[in-house]
């Protein structure tokens, strides 16, 4: 479902994907609450109910769910190990976490018991979940979609077609699930009917695909390609708007902002964090650009008038929206950095809800 202020349920916080909490606000400066080391790397932290979920990579083709105290950080139930098949990821809602892998397993977030497993329509999905309103959706490799309600029934499934790479995570918004696959789709969230398909050849320009991750900022949806270039595309239709600088991160957007860090292979070109601005119902323009240490390569938080990424040398900043200025951070023993192109499993993005900041980083997840 859609997150509150007190609530991250989604990979990147919400069903849209995107990346902010706008009515929640940071303390700062950040003051550390605790830590928890894990045995591999951890995943994007869900924030629910008082507790934190998150999968650990555990080793040997097993991952493994986890559910913290919110408060302490100290572990309540896990680990269990869920289907791997490759990767898996997690979403939340109404009580129940929904783990995606080779299958589509519901655990009980109180006790993590399992209370079901349904195997889902096409391959591996290289896929997190997401869930809203009482149904779950996955994405598996090839563009195939399926709907699930709480109870494990399928809704539907489709497959209209179109490569994407993974980790194609379902964008859901009050009327539509889209994905990445080819240069994105919009199936109607009712019944799976294809509303619109772009071919690749939609995504002109510079934009190479196929694509995977999709959320929504500045009123768009946006692509993450499987080169340096992203897509921009209008809802309703598919239309293409226009190239984006969204990198091999995920960006974090509102109605009016985009934040994205434009990001590169070639060490010698440094990461940035770029921010654009809505100033007319139809243009944006750029407001800021931060470089911190020339190592940014996190996926992107915004948190009421700030925001937070990280840099592969284990460096946390928090900007504030309007400037770009740095306003606070934190120097952690690992690298904070995320490529969906390696898809290094489990994915990995700060989270916040209830006024506290998670960053996962490597095999630590810290709380402030």
């Amino acid at each position: 479902r859609f997150a509150t202020e007190s609530e991250s349920v989604s990979f990147q916080i919400d069903s849209e994907h995107t990346g902010s909490q706008p009515s929640d606000r940071l303390t700062l400066p950040l003051c550390r609450r605790w830590a928890q080391t894990f045995a591999g790397k951890v995943s994007y932290p869900l924030i629910a109910d008082g507790r934190v979920f998150v999968v650990v990579n555990g080793g040997s083709s097993e991952m493994d769910l986890y559910a913290l105290d919110e408060l302490t950080g100290a572990i309540i139930w896990g680990p269990i190990a869920v289907d791997f098949g490759g990767a898996a990821a997690a979403a939340y809602d109404n009580g129940t976490v929904y783990v995606a892998g080779s299958e589509l397993e519901a655990y009980d977030a109180v006790n993590g018991s399992q209370r079901w497993s349904t195997s889902f329509f096409g391959s591996l999905t290289r896929s997190a979940p997401t869930a809203r309103d009482g149904v779950v959706y996955v994405a598996a490799l090839g563009g195939a979609v399926s709907a699930f309600s709480s109870d494990g029934g399928t809704r539907w499934s489709t497959v209209a077609g179109g490569n994407n790479f993974g980790p194609d995570a379902p964008t859901v918004d009050s009327a539509r699930v889209y994905t990445g696959a080819a240069c994105g789709q919009a199936l109607d969230i009712n019944d799976g009917g294809v509303l619109w398909l772009n071919p690749l050849s939609v995504c002109s320009h510079d934009t190479t695909g196929p694509f995977g991750s999709s959320g929504i900022a500045l009123g768009t949806l946006f692509l993450v390609s499987a080169t340096n270039n992203g897509a921009t595309l209008d809802l309703a239709t598919g239309a293409f708007e226009g190239e984006s600088d969204v990198g091999m991160t995920m960006p974090a957007g509102l109605p009016n902002w985009m934040i994205s860090v434009q990001s590169s292979t070639n060490p010698s070109i440094q990461n940035l964090v770029d921010a654009f601005k809505m100033t007319s119902p139809s243009f944006s323009v750029e407001q800021w650009q931060f470089n911190g240490d020339g190592q940014i390569a996190s996926n992107v938080l915004i948190v009421g008038n700030n925001v937070v990424v990280g840099s592969s040398a284990g460096r946390l900043y928090v900007l504030d929206l309007d400037s770009g200025t740095q306003v606070g951070g934190d120097v952690l023993d690992q690298p904070l950095s995320e490529n969906l192109l390696s898809e290094d499993w489990p994915l990995a993005s700060p989270a916040e809800a209830d006024g506290m900041l998670l960053v996962p980083a490597g095999t630590s997840l810290t709380a402030y």
